[in-house]
């Protein structure tokens, strides 16, 4: 059966026209009305005028952690430490079925708080001093905990830091601040969860990104050891197998050493899936910008003496790279300070083919290694959505001169750099629509600084559209089938309310998703919308 989608302004991902014509999922004609009318088609969708792009596809978040999210405490947005206390009191008493084991939550950000500062454990102990308290900071890097939770962890003032990452003490005394790899000490606060309780967060992370028109997603789902992430793979292939995964996910894998990763594909089947897909190899190279554990080549100037956190050794990740060599895999690697990127450039320059890798955010950055990361030929997963609150501590953290060349991604792709978007949800939300806009305004969300922080690195609307589209089905190898409307391309596409090449780019913010079809399936529609269909 054939469907002529019409009466729209569609946006191919190079140039524009009037109509589309699918069949068995897939693209066969995009032209004017009258060609695709001509064609006779079974089936006619009236767009009512509205305007269409190919579909979303976020190259870069952690869909369930998402899902984690929206069923559990979320401490985004909270202005102050007493509210943070408030808040966690009020969803303790209101849910005690989920605290059973432990009080756990997650979005706070100190740097929205009016004291301007971490939490501690004494402030936490005011939430509750009979079960443990684990609150994570919005990067996913930090965590801090109540008295109890040290107890029941184990941890005391004689606890050393773990590799790549910190037990915080003062004066002789925990804190009860964990930073990087010391959060996996949190494990036993975390209630062992059913396939079941799995699947249902997968499916409400999967509802809430289809919604805002993500028909593909890169996430990075597969971590802890190799047969947790075996479990969460073999669940995933069997909700694809009962249709359960509307959108097409490709899956990040975040183990880090050859050992696990052998273990992990020995028993991991392949699905031939146009849903499910495996992808590469996923490492951390350092923390975050706002936590200060982004590794920097030198000091922090708002904190002299730190300069972040060296999270996985440059001989570890160069065994992975080996593997990866051996195994025909690629590696992308989290980096944010110019220190991290460096260090990553240094090895993939080793590699044979580095354009098999990729740099995960690459915010801080020199002028010379924007350069290098053009001659390397690897390719860069961007969040441009981070300027909303990485604006507010940028030039305090790195100074003004390295600031200057920082978050260059409309520069990198005008080099001739592979550059994608997401959004490293739930860092940040799953909308795709702010994330361009800061790709093209360079701004927080309130239009600040006003023409943009350094608009030379600025990416177009249709720079941004690529790479939120192309860019990013090119990075995970499926360039020949997704990414633009075209002939023989999967009938992936986005229907806006409003056309956002005859707006401003703030309009942006106000502009939202009226349909999503995956598959020439429309898998949703908002609520006020009507399609006529003939």
């Amino acid at each position: 059966m054939t469907t002529a989608w019409m009466n729209a302004t569609i946006y191919t991902g190079e140039d524009f026209a009037e109509a589309i014509l699918t069949e068995d999922g897939r693209i066969k004609q995009v032209g004017s009305a009258e060609d695709i009318l001509s064609s006779s088609p079974d089936r006619v969708v009236d767009l009512n005028g509205r305007f269409v792009l190919p579909g979303f596809n976020d190259s870069h978040l952690h869909l369930r952690h998402l899902g984690k999210q929206l069923q559990s405490l979320s401490l985004s947005g909270t202005k102050s430490i007493q509210e943070l206390i408030v808040r966690s009191r009020q969803y303790l008493k209101d849910h005690p079925d989920r605290s059973r084991v432990a009080l756990t939550g997650s979005g706070w950000n100190q740097d929205q708080f009016s004291e301007k500062r971490f939490p501690t454990k004494e402030e936490l102990d005011q939430i509750s001093s009979e079960i443990p308290v684990a609150l994570t900071r919005v990067c996913g890097h930090v965590a801090v905990v109540n008295s109890r939770a040290l107890e029941v962890l184990g941890l005391d003032a004689s606890t050393p830091n773990p590799p790549g990452g910190i037990v915080e003490k003062k004066h002789g005394e925990l804190t009860g601040l964990l930073k990087e790899t010391a959060l996996d000490y949190l494990g036993p606060l975390y209630p062992e969860l059913t396939s079941e309780d799995l699947r249902s967060q997968f499916q409400a992370a999967f509802s809430a990104a289809v919604e805002l028109g993500v028909t593909s997603a890169q996430s990075n789902d597969l971590s802890g050891s190799n047969t947790q992430a075996l479990a969460i793979w073999n669940l995933l292939l069997d909700m694809d197998q009962k249709g359960q995964i509307p959108l097409r996910l490709t899956q990040q894998l975040a183990l880090d050493t050859f050992e696990e990763l052998d273990a992990f594909f020995e028993e991991a089947k392949q699905p031939p899936s146009d849903h499910l897909s495996m992808g590469p190899i996923k490492l951390y190279k350092d923390g975050s910008l706002g936590a200060r554990t982004a590794l920097m080549q030198k000091d922090y100037a708002d904190c002299p003496g730190e300069r972040g956190t060296d999270a996985l050794s440059d001989e570890s990740i160069r065994k992975v790279l080996s593997w990866a060599q051996e195994n025909d895999r690629g590696v992308i690697i989290h980096v944010i300070g110019d220190g991290a990127l460096e260090r990553v450039l240094n090895l993939y320059e080793e590699t044979e083919d580095p354009s098999r890798h990729g740099l995960v955010h690459c915010q801080i950055s020199t002028k010379a290694q924007l350069e290098r990361i053009k001659e390397i030929g690897c390719y860069v997963l961007a969040q441009p959505i981070f300027f909303d609150y990485d604006l507010k501590v940028l030039v305090d953290r790195v100074g003004d001169e390295l600031a200057a060349t920082s978050y260059a991604f409309g520069t990198l792709m005008r080099k001739g750099v592979s550059v994608s978007l997401g959004t490293d949800c739930p860092v940040e939300g799953v909308n795709p629509l702010p994330n361009l806009y800061c790709a093209i305004a360079r701004t927080d969300l309130e239009g600040k600084p006003d023409g943009g922080f350094h608009p030379e690195h600025a990416m177009t609307l249709s720079e941004a559209i690529r790479a939120y589209t192309a860019e990013s089905a090119f990075q995970e190898g499926h360039a020949d089938n997704k990414g633009k409307l075209a002939p023989g391309y999967l009938a992936d596409f986005v229907v806006l309310q409003h056309d956002p090449f005859q707006e401003k780019p703030d309009a942006l913010l106000r502009n939202r998703v009226v349909m999503t079809v995956i598959g020439e399936k429309i898998v949703y529609t908002h609520h006020g919308e009507r399609s006529t269909t003939r």
